[in-house]
């Protein structure tokens, strides 16, 4: 009996200790879930700009109940008219077309499932991860020496058509990219390669792309390290890391699968012949 009750009590603690385990381990998958998830810009079908914001605000509250309020990027929200881009940086203009071209074509990312195929950023999968794709080109400004590029946000019931969804269009509640100034012209121009693949577009042209009036949109301009809009409009942290996580963790992957449904080779145009000059984007 004795030996019995001891082997019982062996296995019941051992039980628990997996149980134990395997909570931590959804713990943590949904924990990283929940970052992806709370920085994501899709609009759900049907969804307004404000029923988007408010799902994004509820979920953000309940993820990090430590932080004290901030100017965050989605507070600083103004009407196109009053945008301040008096600090946006300026670059050379021959930088500027340098910039976007290696950031658009550079291959330097891996997955875990095909870790022999290097990748670039998710340019072919509109749907989401923009603040990602903002913060990888910002930080390859920052390794070649450049001041890094501002942030620009958008908000409203934003829609863009594009090749590279099945139904040419997705919806966001908001958009980020980064942006510098001409110093031939002062314009203040985006890189976005995942709206024009083929040239930096001025900022009211990249606006005008996702909404029919420039009433329709408000926006912040940010510093170059504001990674979505519940960080610090000023003064956040680099999140480089938190970029190449998401992108090798979500978006590579969802950018793969995405050609597939297209009925594209995605080791063809995820590798040597991207489609920046066939009209795919």
């Amino acid at each position: 009996m004795r030996t019995q009750f001891v082997v019982s009590l062996a296995m019941a603690f051992s039980l628990a200790a997996c149980a134990q385990g395997a909570d931590e381990d959804i713990a943590a998958s949904n924990s990283e879930l929940s970052t992806v998830d709370e920085n994501s810009a899709a609009r759900h079908a049907n969804e307004s700009y404000e029923e988007a914001a408010r799902r994004h605000d509820e979920r953000y509250r309940r993820n990090h109940p430590e932080l004290a309020p901030a100017l965050s990027a989605k507070d600083s929200q103004v009407p196109v008219d009053e945008a301040d881009l008096s600090k946006v940086p300026t670059w050379a203009d021959a930088d500027i077309t340098a910039h976007f071209e290696q950031s658009r074509d550079l291959r330097f990312m891996t997955t875990s499932n095909r870790p022999n195929f290097q990748r670039r950023i998710s340019w072919l999968y509109p749907d989401d991860g923009c603040f990602a794709r903002a913060e990888l080109v910002n930080a390859k400004a920052e390794e070649s020496g450049k001041v890094r590029p501002y942030h620009l946000f958008s908000f409203g019931n934003l829609t863009v058509r594009t090749n590279n969804h099945p139904n040419g269009s997705v919806s966001w509640w908001y958009h980020t990219v980064p942006v510098v100034k001409s110093a031939s012209s002062g314009e203040v121009l985006v890189l976005d390669a995942a709206l024009d693949a083929k040239k930096p577009i001025p900022w009211k042209e990249w606006l005008l792309m996702q909404v029919s009036s420039l009433d329709d949109v408000k926006v912040s301009v940010c510093d170059g390290k504001a990674y979505a809009p519940s960080n610090a409009c000023f003064g956040s942290g680099t999140a480089t890391s938190t970029a190449l996580n998401d992108e090798k963790g979500t978006y590579l992957q969802r950018e793969w699968d995405r050609q597939t449904s297209l009925g594209r080779d995605p080791n063809a145009v995820l590798g040597d012949s991207p489609p920046w000059g066939d009209g795919a984007l």
